[in-house]
């Protein structure tokens, strides 16, 4: 009996990582936007989750009262957020408009929705 060499070893090897290589490119990545579903017309949330760990979060109200659509927005938006992955979980943070730290967690479904831990709110990706 013969001893393997070096190169038929290496061959299921490099097989294996490559096969490796191609599953791991061909997951659909987080990066990309997605709102809430629902009430359009009256109240959107949206987050964007960019290249390089940023994250920007924003509202959209017609609640009939100017107002109180921007109070909305200045205290739940984030401008300039940072996002990461954590068992399961998308975790955005960032500060309000008032310089208050907030740290979202947004549940991550097997269809690729989230859902905000806070309130349930679904966000599907957009198109």
């Amino acid at each position: 009996m013969t001893s393997p060499t070096c190169s038929t070893l290496l061959k299921p090897l490099a097989l294996l990582l490559l096969a490796l290589f191609f599953t791991a490119c061909s997951r659909p990545g987080r990066v990309g936007t997605y709102h809430t579903v629902g009430s359009e017309d009256k109240f959107r949330m949206t987050l964007e989750v960019r290249e390089g760990g940023k994250a920007v979060f924003s509202t959209r109200s017609n609640l009939g009262n100017a107002d109180m659509d921007k109070t909305v927005n200045a205290t739940m938006a984030i401008a300039d957020g940072r996002w990461t992955e954590d068992k399961g979980a998308l975790i955005v943070t960032g500060k309000l408009g008032g310089g208050k730290e907030v740290v979202y967690r947004f549940l991550v479904a097997p269809t690729g929705e989230l859902f905000w831990e806070t309130n349930g709110a679904r966000f599907v990706r957009a198109k």
